[in-house]
């Protein structure tokens, strides 16, 4: 039983009463004079054929998000190291990634321009 079904036990002596034992036994599942039996069904026995279908797009794009995800550290690993391996000094290499992600952005910011926010002012 735990510390806050004593605490707050009918009888206010610190003893736990009989139904104060019940609805702990009830609450833990493990039975007790007023205790319900637990029901047959279980969370993942009610899901439906349905409810699987409608959750294949969403399983389908999480794993090839991980799948991109982790494809392309390791494709950024593989560049680090061959500069590393060409005798570029890890300034060097820290510098060309920043250009490379700033440029990435300035290309994301033109062509979002060019395609959407522009044409419609």
């Amino acid at each position: 039983m735990s510390e806050l079904a004593v605490m707050h036990s009918s009888k206010g002596d610190g003893a736990p009463s009989e139904e104060d034992a019940a609805a702990a036994a009830a609450a833990a599942g493990t039975g007790g004079a007023d205790a319900k039996p637990a029901s047959k069904a279980t969370a993942a026995s009610d899901i439906t054929k349905g409810d699987m279908k409608a959750l294949w797009p969403f399983i389908i794009i999480s794993i090839t998000y991980l799948l991109f995800t982790v494809t392309d550290g390791a494709v950024r690993m593989l560049v680090l190291l061959h500069a590393y391996n060409k005798g570029f000094t890890a300034m060097e290499v820290a510098i060309m990634f920043t250009m490379y992600e700033l440029m990435g952005a300035v290309t994301n910011l033109v062509g979002r321009c060019r395609l959407t926010l522009c044409n419609t002012l």
